[in-house]
């Protein structure tokens, strides 16, 4: 639950005996106060980011190895506020938690902060790691946020990756980096007459993110096969795969269409020709 400011502020002070100037405000807290929230699990300490300095985040950087992993998970969440060297340390350690939510905050903390910097640490990472998931989430961002540099890695990778969904990552990852075999393999995913590669080709689309590969969605303007629910919570409301490629048609192009475009509309055949004519001008 979330607290107000105010009455998290008195908190803070009364756990860490801190005095009131005459403003009302609490005085400053100590790096090592800020960290005796994290060891005794208190999570209010996220609503208050002004204490969470780098400073703060070299006294909770030991607290990414404590016994208990609620206190490692909240420290994990706490260095994503202090940033610095020692939240960037303390995500890699959390990679190869046992548990999985922490490697998951880590790991999404790490996507949010990369920066080009980062590629050799996490390129290291990604050989070594035992998680698969760990894998599979570093060769997205790899392929997102790292550049050309990092295709030699994805590629290495790639040729010894034993878990399907991580290899499936370094694919499209390389992919979007411009390799012409990954994009072939995407390309032989999208024209498989199954209509679930379709799918599943139309939506890595969506990540791989290059406009040079909107031509090919043009046989699947015509596919009227199911290819997804779409319905809120259990409802069943089934999209065609026609009416997904109009989707990613207009999010890989970044304009809109002459026709409203919604996740869950059905198109008819006047607005699915003039997708067709869009794509047919495409170069």
């Amino acid at each position: 639950m979330a607290y107000a400011l105010p009455a998290l502020l008195l908190a803070l002070a009364a756990l860490c005996q801190a005095q009131k100037n005459v403003s009302g405000k609490v005085s400053k807290m100590s790096p090592q106060q800020v960290a005796d929230l994290v060891k005794r699990n208190d999570w209010r300490v996220l609503d208050a980011p002004q204490i969470l300095t780098p400073q703060a985040g070299e006294a909770i950087l030991p607290l990414v190895s404590d016994p208990n992993p609620n206190v490692r998970e909240l420290a994990v969440n706490a260095l994503s506020l202090t940033g610095g060297t020692a939240a960037k340390q303390g995500f890699y350690r959390a990679l190869k938690d046992r548990v999985e939510t922490i490697r998951a905050a880590a790991m999404n903390h790490l996507a949010k902060s990369y920066q080009a910097e980062d590629l050799p640490n996490l390129a290291r990472e990604f050989t070594t790691n035992d998680h698969e998931y760990v894998r599979e989430r570093i060769a997205l961002i790899l392929g997102q946020s790292a550049g050309p540099g990092a295709a030699p890695y994805l590629q290495a990778q790639l040729g010894k990756e034993p878990d399907p969904d991580a290899k499936h990552a370094m694919s499209i990852a390389l992919a979007r980096l411009g390799d012409p075999g990954q994009q072939q393999a995407w390309m032989a995913r999208l024209t498989n007459e199954n209509a679930q590669s379709r799918t599943k080709a139309l939506e890595d689309l969506l990540y791989i993110q290059d406009r040079r590969l909107l031509p090919y969605l043009m046989p699947l303007f015509d596919d009227a096969r199911i290819a997804k629910n779409v319905g809120p919570s259990h409802a069943q409301w089934y999209i065609r795969v026609c009416d997904l490629a109009v989707q990613v048609l207009q999010a890989v192009l970044g304009q809109p269409l002459p026709f409203p475009v919604t996740l869950t509309a059905r198109y008819n055949a006047q607005q699915l020709s003039a997708a067709k004519v869009i794509v047919s001008q495409i170069r």
